[in-house]
């Protein structure tokens, strides 16, 4: 008999961020020296499932604030004997901290809520304070991904990033041809790539000279390649 979600013994991927270490070091987290991936707001952890298959020789970090969500996401990886992922029920503001320097050779942001409202905009995960964390925590050499389906809000986040002299914006990303139903970033991707909805996609590279980042920005584009 098939084990619900809720049955399967999740403890060895994924805690709540109260219960993790007070400061990650991955290679004895995950048992090897390999590069690790951040995915911020994995919600169901698709990406993480499918990543993680795709390139065993990555190790791949999620966190996402919804307990459910990111507990389903971590019984798909139990269930499928997953050795690289680890998730973590937390708000990521609070776990930046406990993150060595230079430790992630990418950064995922994949359709983050935009939250409208005035009063809450402190609560966007793409706003100005999270490019000092992007510096930090990014390899020299590491990427900043996003993606949203919320044209107006991916012109927020373009403009939050590109007053940044920090960061270099690179070519978009080439979506995936969605070719079956795990052929997606995100749960999120494929419930609108299949009405036909647009995604707005980005990617970001740590600028070696930051006094002088326009000479090197690529023209932007917000179609959906």
């Amino acid at each position: 008999m098939t084990k619900k979600p809720t049955d399967v013994d999740v403890s060895t991927v994924w805690w709540l961020g109260t219960d993790g270490p007070e400061h990650y070091d991955f290679a004895k987290l995950y048992g090897n020296e390999n590069p690790v991936e951040l995915d911020l707001g994995c919600g169901k952890g698709l990406f993480l499932f499918n990543q993680s298959r795709l390139r065993p020789e990555v190790n791949f970090i999620g966190i996402d604030w919804s307990k459910q969500f990111s507990r389903l996401g971590a019984s798909r990886i139990v269930r499928h004997n997953i050795p690289n992922v680890r998730i973590v029920a937390a708000d990521a503001w609070n776990l930046f901290a406990r993150f060595p320097d230079c430790c992630f050779q990418a950064i995922h942001v994949y359709f983050p809520d935009p939250w409208w409202k005035k009063r809450h905009r402190k609560r966007r995960i793409v706003r100005a304070e999270l490019i000092e964390h992007v510096r930090r925590l990014l390899k020299p050499d590491g990427t900043l991904f996003i993606a949203t389906d919320v044209e107006e809000y991916f012109g927020v986040m373009l403009e939050v990033l590109g007053a940044s002299p920090y960061l270099i914006r690179l070519p978009d990303p080439t979506p995936s041809e969605g070719a079956n139903e795990l052929d997606y970033l995100t749960h999120f991707e494929r419930k609108y790539r299949k009405v036909g909805k647009p995604i707005f996609r980005a990617a970001y590279a740590l600028n070696p000279s930051p006094t002088h980042p326009s000479e090197s920005q690529v023209s932007l584009s917000t179609t959906d390649k």
